[in-house]
């Protein structure tokens, strides 16, 4: 699943959270779902038409508060759809996703079981990584399953 980047439309940012939705859980949200989901939790009320409109990118010039409604409704901030570029968003969604599945809770252990130069070692590591991803116009953010079931050792 591609991430959306520096200039991408609402509707590539919109189906990008869409499709983030584990099968296990679902699979990727239906517009009804999605207008249903943000009536159920209080948020507004949009139509699954509205959201067709923004997912396919037929919605002309939409309202900020419709985009901070669907915004709310996915846990980002409004500046995920707003702003030239989504990478701090995109990157706090990842860690969201990691913290849902496990996976951050789960280094995170692994971490505090290191000794102190280890663990320098480690962050030292991701630091360095990070900004690599950085520097080549990555943010590091992609699909939540990479990596998954593969390992270096």
């Amino acid at each position: 699943m591609e991430q959306p980047g520096r200039g991408s439309t609402i509707a590539e940012r919109l189906n990008y959270l869409i499709n983030l939705r584990p099968e296990s859980e679902g699979g990727p949200w239906s517009d009804l779902e999605i207008a249903e989901g943000i009536e159920a939790q209080g948020l507004g009320k949009i139509s699954a038409q509205t959201v067709w409109r923004l997912r396919t990118g037929r919605a002309d010039d939409p309202k900020v508060g419709t985009l901070s409604i669907v915004a709310r409704f996915f846990g980002v901030n409004t500046g995920y759809f707003t702003d030239d570029d989504p990478s701090e968003s995109v990157a706090e969604i990842r860690y969201l996703l990691a913290h849902r599945d496990g996976e951050l809770l789960d280094a995170m252990m692994r971490m505090g079981g290191l000794s102190n130069s280890n663990f320098q070692t480690v962050n030292n590591m991701i630091g360095a990584l990070s900004e690599a991803e950085r520097k080549h116009g990555r943010t590091g953010a992609g699909d939540a399953s990479e990596g998954k079931g593969t390992s270096t050792e």
